[in-house]
């Protein structure tokens, strides 16, 4: 699919996002329950013992617990002044562990080369991070993993190298089969390490700095400060009164035993059919946007055209808001299809989109052994004109645990 990567289009694709019935004031948080159904909330306390309290668009006081929550979210993701002032975020690196945590960590000398050692930034905390549980170390946090079956190293001057990374510390040491390479991390840009990625359980907090830490417990005060107990051992020097962080909260997600929440269109289409008379269609647009349980895009798909997504079995139900462009001609009839093994079709949804229709917002269980999903547009009026229907923030829940590639 392509990335589109020019300002504007972002810029269009935010207002989309933002401009939905539920994203109407900054001061309201999204809070994602297990039904798939988002509630806005101007939040007056957290803590995962409790869960959320606040009040809604009406003012009536609402709480979450944590248990009835997949994820929350919020539009106050502002870099903390102290750290963009200093020179930590620039001498950093960010970790992605195989459980999807990440770590913005200042890499220290290590003893032992199956440990990273470090200091994440955000308070201080020491870390000792196993090599094999790590993914990726990158300066940004927008770079995408590129296919490779050994370990790769791109340096900041574009040059790629690969082999099996059996350390790293200020310096990087790579083993070919030729030779072994020790490598500056002031000259890397990106690791990828080759290891599986796994699926745990638990409470995940995301900050502004691009932070995804697993905790045991979290709270935060009446300035959204946040203090944390993390819940795993890399953390060297975890007290059971917790630190507190410079970063605010940006999101919370509750990853559950036996269920899993996916966006199923952030992979590529396994197919894009055009319709009517059409033999061909423009690829649709899909634009990453944000961290919103999971990762909120929004994706443009020209008229006629059928989309068709991969979906993991025990897929259980199907979130989405989907919208039309505001055009005098503006007419077709849009489906959200479910596909089982055989190739038989159930209609999920339909409905006929003008350029009065707005916003819809989509709930809908999916059919038992559904094996792909996809998006048919169809001309309604005017015919075969190149209607433009955007999908956003499409949520899939599905029962079992993840199978990674």
């Amino acid at each position: 699919m392509i990335k589109a990567t020019l300002k504007a289009a972002l810029l269009f694709a935010w207002c989309l996002l933002h401009t939905t019935a539920i994203a109407q004031h900054d001061s309201l948080s999204n809070i994602l329950t297990n039904d798939l159904v988002v509630h806005p909330l101007r939040v007056d306390s957290f803590s995962t013992q409790s869960g959320f309290t606040g009040t809604d668009r009406d003012g009536i006081e609402r709480s979450f617990t944590t248990e009835a929550i997949l994820a929350a979210w919020t539009h106050s993701t502002t870099t903390p002044a102290s750290l963009v002032s200093s020179s930590m975020i620039g001498e950093s690196l960010l970790i992605e562990l195989t459980d999807g945590q990440r770590l913005r960590v200042l890499i220290e000398q290590s003893n032992d080369p199956d440990i990273i050692l470090g200091t994440r930034i955000d308070g201080g905390q020491p870390v000792g991070i196993p090599l094999d549980r790590v993914l990726t170390i990158q300066r940004q946090s927008n770079t995408d993993p590129e296919p490779s079956d050994d370990d790769l190293v791109i340096l900041t001057n574009g040059d790629r190298l690969g082999g099996f990374i059996s350390s790293v510390g200020p310096s990087l040491v790579l083993e070919t089969d030729t030779n072994e390479r020790t490598i500056r991390l002031d000259l890397i840009d990106t690791v990828q390490i080759q290891n599986p990625r796994v699926y745990t359980p638990g409470i995940y907090i995301h900050t502004a700095i691009g932070e995804r830490i697993r905790v045991r417990d979290a709270r935060f005060d009446q300035n959204r400060l946040l203090t944390i107990i993390p819940d795993d051992p890399i953390h060297l020097d975890a007290q059971d009164s917790g630190h507190q962080l410079e970063s605010v909260l940006a999101a919370m997600e509750r990853k559950p035993e036996g269920k899993f929440l996916i966006n199923p269109t952030t992979s590529d289409p396994i197919s894009i059919v055009p319709a009517f008379d059409r033999d061909w269609i423009p690829q649709p647009v899909t634009i990453v946007n944000s961290w919103a349980g999971p990762e909120s895009t929004a994706i443009k798909i020209p008229s006629p055209a059928g989309v068709r997504w991969k979906t993991p079995a025990g897929s259980e139900r199907l979130s989405v808001t989907i919208r039309t462009e505001h055009r005098p001609w503006t007419d077709n009839e849009t489906s959200l299809i479910a596909i089982d093994s055989s190739g038989a079709e159930t209609v999920i949804w339909s409905a006929r989109l003008t350029s009065e229709s707005g916003f819809q917002d989509i709930n809908e269980p999916v059919p038992a052994r559904t094996v792909a999903i996809e998006v048919r547009i169809d001309p309604g009026n005017y015919g075969p004109i190149q209607d433009r229907v955007w999908l956003l923030s499409p949520r899939l829940l599905v029962n079992g645990s993840p199978q990674f590639e």
